[in-house]
């Protein structure tokens, strides 16, 4: 259940005009107005507040035991003159102290990101010191990020206090491969079985999206239940066996490539570079291995391609192949663009929109990766024409915009949302660096996001499978970077 953390907005100063509240800065980019203020746990009133807001959510929910309250996650410090140490053993206590006022049986959970992505403030001595007035029983440290950097030895277990091993192998749910599978097969046994784990008392999966990377999902749930490391060369090939039927020699051939690839090591945000408006590469794994896994993984369709599974994972991963030789002929077009030759950038665009288009034309047929599907559930939530819209463009502005200024923290690809948004907002920024003329990103992306009109209209392959083998066969990646040539 969730607990008050502090936030709250600035106008309670007016009914409580004793009251300190301090102001967050977490994301600069925000203007002022949008941030709210923090009420730090050794006023009267987070307590009070607390026990309020406890009842009411109970009232709704009913009873728990475990409450999440993280006041000061990605951000600073409130200022102060006493040793830091000191003012945080006083915000745990005071926080343990509110969460007991409003549930005798509370337990406060916390999770331990914050301890990893700011290590300037977070360290042994600070850790510690923020749960030293705490019962070790009655706070659980959810360690959820140790794919990012594994966290519990460095805060030595956490000093006896209960946590929770675990991983975040997706921000912002987005759909390109990434990952350590050798880390995520063996890090939770690790921890399990070493003499120094402490008080380790479960394990987490923390994603922020899950319909994507679907592998992992799967090797984690079964992580979850074992106590000791999987062995991955089995576990892949029963893997396949069971999702689709069979497992061919190019099959786990493509598994090998795939681990030596975009599974050898978490890229915490792997995005396309069209998926950011850019014309250059992105951050996702385009090694020469992960092209060649997905030809493999492709040749199995004749074996394979009646499994409705098979099916799925071949058109996500000759998307994600696609997008990558999307990504080389944008660059090739900005490169174009800025020695001057015009007509070579304008082919190497045109290109990389027809591999945009073939990519959104396969994902048609996904079963999930598609806006439609998420436009809709979000819509069915009201009959009233206001509500409903507000939700629709709730949902758009999740997977685009978000904040702004956070753009593109999402990076789905998906149907329908490739076609009207990323291919579109790639059109105008290969206008702009053909004229030489700006183009205001944001104000064209707010615009889609509050737009009422339809999506336009999909137009799927007659055979999905066999167009993904045709599409990921005949596009072609140029080479420009190694011959100095253009096409």
């Amino acid at each position: 259940m969730q607990s008050f953390g502090g936030f709250v907005p600035k106008a309670l100063a007016r009914l409580y005009p004793e009251i300190t509240l301090h102001n967050t800065l977490w994301n600069e980019g925000f203007p002022p107005e949008k941030r709210p203020v923090l009420l730090s746990p050794d006023e009267e009133l987070f307590a009070t507040i607390t026990k309020l807001f406890m009842d009411e959510w109970q009232k709704e929910f009913g009873q728990a035991t475990h409450y999440l309250v993280d006041s000061f996650n990605e951000l600073q410090l409130p200022e102060s003159n006493r040793p830091v140490t000191e003012l945080l053993a006083e915000y745990g206590e005071k926080t343990y102290q509110a969460i007991k006022s409003g549930n005798p049986d509370a337990v406060w959970v916390i999770q331990g990101w914050m301890f990893y992505y700011q290590r300037y403030i977070w360290n042994p001595e600070t850790v510690k010191a923020l749960f030293s007035r705490v019962p070790d029983k009655e706070v659980i440290i959810l360690d959820y990020a140790n794919d990012y950097n594994e966290n519990w030895e460095i805060m030595n277990s956490f000093n006896g206090k209960q946590w929770i091993y675990g991983f975040v192998p997706n921000m912002g749910g987005k759909t390109a491969y990434t990952g350590d599978l050798n880390l995520y097969a063996s890090g939770a046994a690790r921890a399990l079985n070493s003499p120094d784990k402490q008080k380790l008392v479960g394990f987490t999966i923390s994603g922020e999206g899950l319909e994507n990377n679907t592998v992992i999902y799967e090797l984690l749930s079964d992580v979850a239940w074992s106590e000791d490391s999987i062995d991955l060369d089995t576990w892949l090939k029963e893997y396949s066996l069971t999702r689709y039927g069979a497992c061919p020699d190019a099959l786990l051939r493509s598994w090998d490539l795939l681990r030596a690839s975009a599974y050898k090591s978490l890229i915490p945000h792997p995005q396309f570079g069209w998926q950011l408006g850019r014309l250059q590469q992105g951050s996702v794994n385009h090694d020469p291995e992960f092209n060649e896994s997905t030809q493999l993984f492709l040749s199995c369709a004749d074996e394979l391609g009646h499994s409705q599974c098979f099916q799925a994972d071949a058109l996500e991963r000759a998307a994600l192949t696609l997008g990558l030789k999307a990504d080389e002929w944008f660059a090739l077009a900005g490169e174009a663009f800025d020695a001057g030759k015009t007509e070579t950038g304008v082919r190497a665009g045109e290109r990389g929109l027809e591999l945009l288009t073939g990519i959104d034309r396969l994902l048609v047929s996904h079963p999930l990766l598609r806006l439609d599907y998420w436009l809709d559930f979000a819509r069915s939530h009201s009959s009233d024409p206001a509500l409903e819209q507000f939700y629709v463009a709730n949902a758009r502005q999740i997977i685009t915009t978000w904040g702004p200024p956070v753009n593109d923290y999402a990076c789905r690809v998906w149907s329908g949302l490739i076609r009207d948004f990323y291919r579109e907002r790639m059109r105008q920024v290969l206008e702009a660096a053909r004229t030489g003329e700006s183009f205001n990103s944001l104000a064209w992306e707010v615009e889609w996001v509050e737009s009422t009109q339809p999506l336009s209209e999909a137009v799927p392959f007659d055979d999905p499978l066999k167009a993904a083998v045709r599409l990921v066969s005949s596009a072609m990646i140029p080479q420009v970077r190694s011959t100095g040539k253009y096409p």
